[in-house]
């Protein structure tokens, strides 16, 4: 059986670059330890602004 996990949260105003660099870090982490994570088929990292240009 397969599970769909969403995350969603509101960055600080003014610390989009900032955030947006620790999560990739991050995602690369996990990637480069792929045998920690067995049991995860993939990860994706979606950027969606809300009630912004892009909504």
């Amino acid at each position: 059986m397969s599970v769909f996990e969403v995350e969603s949260w509101l960055v600080a105003e003014g610390k989009d670059e900032a955030h947006q660099k620790a999560l990739r870090g991050w995602l690369k982490w996990v990637k480069n330890h792929r045998e920690l994570f067995k049991e995860w088929k993939s990860v994706r990292y979606f950027y969606k602004k809300v009630a912004g240009k892009n909504s």
